[in-house]
């Protein structure tokens, strides 16, 4: 399973990785005949998404916040798979403190991968404001990180079973407004002085089986 780690041509971007999960999520939904609406928060959170129609569903809103899988040095290896969630400012924070925003992480490097991408990315939330560095298994004495052992977080299948047993998310009603959603979500980023460079988040609308 190394090749997973190999790379070729080149290291895939974040906005790739974005590209290969999202259009795995999109599939997903569209297999098991949920409606699912899914966009990216631009740097202003700005949308042109009616609200009429978010307030159609029965259903819950999670966000995803996308990280580039990066290799720490040593020999290749699941222990040298790591993320950063330093730059840029303020933005780990909002996930740390936005209950239904999750990172997702990519566990590959290797971009013929990408058809697969949905089943080889981890979900997970931050619990400390801890050294802003997590790794998929590498607890040595060097490891200065609380979060240095992801390796058993959740994949997409236990993900959305949390979300259909209202773990995970917010949940959207008939009074639920997309609008002032957005509006407290700029304010959370303005808070952490981040507006002009939040990149990489994207949320998703899952509609309830009716």
């Amino acid at each position: 399973m190394l090749q997973l780690l190999t790379t070729k041509y080149n290291h895939p971007l974040e906005r790739e990785y974005e590209a290969w999960i999202i259009r795995g999520i999109e599939d997903y939904f569209d297999s098991i005949d949920i409606k699912a609406k899914i966009f990216a928060v631009s740097p202003t959170i700005e949308t042109d998404w009616p609200s009429d129609e978010v307030t159609a569903f029965n259903g819950k809103i999670v966000g995803l916040q996308f990280k580039q899988a990066k290799l720490g040095v040593g020999k290749l290896d699941f222990n040298r798979l790591k993320w950063t969630f330093g730059s840029p400012k303020g933005q780990f924070n909002l996930v740390l403190n936005s209950q239904e925003i999750y990172y997702c992480l990519p566990t590959f490097i290797n971009r013929e991968i990408k058809k697969q991408a949905l089943h080889h990315c981890l979900f997970w939330r931050p619990n400390t404001n801890s050294q802003k560095v997590a790794w998929y298994d590498n607890c040595g004495k060097r490891t200065l990180t609380k979060f240095c052992s992801l390796k058993d977080v959740s994949r997409w299948g236990y993900f959305v079973e949390e979300i259909t047993r209202c773990n995970i998310g917010i949940n959207v009603t008939k009074d639920f407004s997309i609008k002032r959603y957005l509006v407290e979500l700029r304010q959370k980023i303005s808070d952490f002085e981040n507006e002009a460079n939040i990149h990489g988040l994207y949320l998703i609308f899952i509609a309830a089986r009716t």
